[in-house]
């Protein structure tokens, strides 16, 4: 349970921040959808891992989670950088600039 309240805390805070960052002067609607669509899947999350297990077993539903998590995992890794103070510096390239 630790764990998973660790996890939780992450998940909460991290995604929430590059969202901040990326909107600029939108917040509230913004924010807002993102929260929505967090809800939406902690309900249909479930759902759906229950109906593969019941239909067809433990492991597709192991399988389909694990794909998930490949595919956020990859996604963390390839999304630029938004934080500010880590572009304004000069010696690390910023990938969104383009040189002319």
């Amino acid at each position: 349970m630790a764990l998973f309240g660790l996890g939780s805390a992450y998940v909460g805070t991290a995604p929430g921040s590059v969202v901040g960052d990326i909107i600029k002067g939108r917040g509230g609607q913004v924010i807002a959808a993102w929260q929505m669509a967090g809800d939406a899947g902690m309900i249909v999350g479930p759902i759906l891992v229950g109906l593969l297990t019941d239909y067809f077993s433990y492991q597709a539903a192991f399988l389909f989670s694990g794909f998930i998590w490949i595919i956020a995992l990859v996604l963390s890794v390839i999304l630029p950088e938004t934080r500010a103070s880590y572009l304004e510096n000069d010696l690390i390239p910023d990938k969104n600039k383009q040189e002319l």
